[in-house]
Formats: structure tokens, C-alpha cells, sequence
């Protein structure tokens, strides 16, 4: 039976098995616990991240769709979450992701960081992101 869950965050949205009817973004769905693959304090953003090897990611215009291969689970990014999701990808570290939309949204860097926080804390629990220790 495929899962879907409600909006995790402003930016991720979560469903279930791949191949089920479900829309893709949850809307109207129940919400069940996720159980948390890492423990994650906001305050402390790792320096690193890794991407899980069973991830994969399919944009949809400035959207994307999540697959993690392992659970077969989909999970759905607006617009916001799927460039977070990029910058995470090419830096592999939350503050520097933060620092690159900053500049180039022209947003203020302590604004843009608790966004790439907030998301982050979502694909840590979902065991999308690893947060890596030194």
C-alpha cells in the first residue's frame, strides 16, 4: 500500500510507493510519523552533507520530484525546495548553499540559511541527506 504524506515544510512535499495512483505533492493525504535516520539539531548545521546513493532527482519545470530507490518512496520540491535541493548537490555543504542563493537572489544571508535549514532538517529525517561528521 503506498504512503503519502502531507507537506513536510514550505518546500518538500511526500508520497508513496513508486507506481501508485496518488498525486505526486500529497495535497489531502494523512500525515504519519517519519522515522528519523539521523538526529538532527537545527542550531547546528552540519559542515557536510552527503546525497543518498539511492537517490535520484527528475526536475518538473522549476520543481522537482524526489525517488529514493531503497523505499521506492517519491517525495515532491516546489520551486524553493528544488533549488535548495540543487545547491545542496553541488556543494554538499548547507552554508555554502545558503551563501550561493543569497547572492544570487540578492537575499539576505540569514534569511536564506533558516530556509536551507528547514529543508535540510526534512531530507535528513527522511534519509534523503546524511549529514557528514569530520
Amino acid at each position: 500500500m503506498a504512503r503519502c504524506y502531507t507537506h513536510l515544510s514550505s518546500s518538500v512535499w511526500a508520497c508513496g510507493a513508486v507506481g501508485s495512483a496518488l498525486p505526486w505533492h500529497g495535497r489531502g493525504q494523512g500525515f504519519e510519523s517519519l522515522q528519523v535516520h539521523q538526529i538532527y539539531n537545527p542550531k547546528m548545521s552540519p559542515a557536510s552533507v552527503q546525497i543518498g546513493d539511492s537517490v535520484i532527482c527528475q526536475k518538473l519545470n522549476d520543481e522537482a520530484v524526489l525517488l529514493d530507490l531503497s523505499t521506492q518512496n517519491y517525495y515532491g520540491l516546489n520551486a524553493s525546495g528544488a533549488q535548495i535541493w540543487d545547491a545542496l548537490v553541488r556543494t554538499n555543504d548547507p552554508r555554502m548553499a545558503a551563501q550561493e542563493l543569497s547572492e544570487f537572489y540578492h537575499l539576505p544571508l540569514e534569511a536564506v540559511a533558516e530556509d536551507v535549514q528547514k529543508v535540510l532538517k526534512d531530507l535528513i529525517a527522511l534519509g534523503l541527506v546524511t549529514p557528514v561528521t569530520a
